[in-house]
């Protein structure tokens, strides 16, 4: 409900189209991994990451850009069935606004996950000069598997690139070739620094995997003078990529606090305005040790972003 410009709490509701079929996730499935029990997963990604930071107080604005090739496999060991909306994204279109204070606590994790080794993995392919290793590293009981390629968001191009893997401890060996699309851009990213709620805000963006979606999310913090009256609201809507446009409402954005100082601070901290693209064309990883495997890619973008 929307008087002026105040926004009640938000709520959702499920919507269907006339004639379609709502199937519910068989709680025992196994082919998927999302009943309970133990199993096992795998999966790299090519990111391209760029977040713009604004000066805080005495910290200067900083810009931070990279393509990268990360990921893990896994073990989990779920005591619980995951439930649609646990693992499902905002229906295209739609936005979905949550508020959190802060001190509560956060629903705890219902199963354990162990990181496997999948031994040596090697890519090559456009921007990437022969076999580049992607490193394994271990930091604090994870196993992950990263490289990163620049600071310019230059090296990853549209073409095909090719990854082996030598197998491990817990993983066999495989191979897969990957089809990157043409790279997503948030073509109006410099621009939105200041959103003025009652406005509601554009986002534009250009290529990715046509079959993909793009994540809309903002977060801005109500600082009080204690932790049970501050509180921090976000909001996510979703599109298809191929939509190449979206705008949040101000019905929205509304509900985001303005961002302003905390109590006996010199200076306000803004809050976030990001732009992510998830790819559903995926390569399968197959091999020995995971049930389910894949190769895809993620370009996520990030603002800091002032609410007026």
């Amino acid at each position: 409900m929307q008087i002026g410009n105040l926004v009640s709490n938000a709520t959702s509701i499920p919507i269907g189209t006339n004639g379609r079929s709502c199937v519910p996730i068989a709680p025992n499935q196994t082919n998927g991994g999302l009943g309970s029990g133990t199993h096992s997963f795998g999966g790299l990604s090519l990111v391209r990451q760029a977040t713009n930071i604004a000066a805080i107080g005495p910290v200067p604005a900083q810009s931070i850009k990279m393509d990268l090739i990360g990921g893990a496999f896994e073990k989990v060991t779920s005591t619980g069935s995951a439930q649609g909306s646990e693992i499902d994204v905002a229906s295209y279109g739609s936005c979905v606004v949550t508020t959190h204070v802060s001190g509560q606590a956060a629903t705890p994790p219902s199963g354990t996950a162990e990181f496997l080794d999948a031994g040596t993995i090697t890519v090559s392919g456009p921007g990437i000069t022969g076999n580049r290793q992607i490193a394994k590293t271990t930091v604090a009981g994870t196993l992950l598997y990263a490289v990163q390629l620049d600071n310019t968001n230059t090296t990853l191009a549209a073409g095909t690139y090719n990854f082996t893997g030598a197998g491990g401890a817990d993983v066999g060996p495989f191979t897969a070739s990957y089809a990157f699309p043409t790279p997503f851009s948030w073509t109006n990213q410099s621009s939105l620094a200041t959103i003025v709620r009652a406005n509601g805000v554009t986002i534009n963006w250009t290529g990715g995997d046509p079959a993909g979606y793009v994540t809309i999310a903002g977060q801005s913090t109500l600082a009080g003078a204690t932790a049970a009256t501050t509180a921090t609201v976000s909001f996510t809507c979703t599109a298809r990529v191929s939509d190449g446009t979206f705008t949040v409402p101000p019905v929205v954005l509304l509900a985001m606090p303005p961002t302003a100082a905390a109590p006996g601070a010199t200076f306000a901290t803004p809050g976030t305005l990001s732009v992510t693209h998830i790819g559903t064309t995926v390569t399968q990883i197959k091999a020995t040790g995971i049930e389910i495997g894949g190769i895809g890619s993620v370009f996520a973008f990030g603002n800091s972003a002032t609410y007026q």
